[in-house]
């Protein structure tokens, strides 16, 4: 009964793990792809992935 136990929690643990990073890179995906207010010709991701130190 114990080790049916601990099989169990492995498996709720290792779902939410996946759950949490899934849904991390979704916020990440929809911070990347918003769209900058005052240039609407370049997306956020896009001004980041541009830049360049002075």
């Amino acid at each position: 009964m114990c080790k049916n136990i601990k099989s169990i929690t492995s498996k709720v643990l290792l779902s939410l793990a996946l759950f949490t990073s899934y849904s991390y890179a979704d916020n990440i995906d929809l911070v990347k792809e918003s769209i900058m207010r005052f240039d609407k010709s370049i997306t956020v991701g896009q001004a980041f992935d541009n830049w360049e130190n002075c």
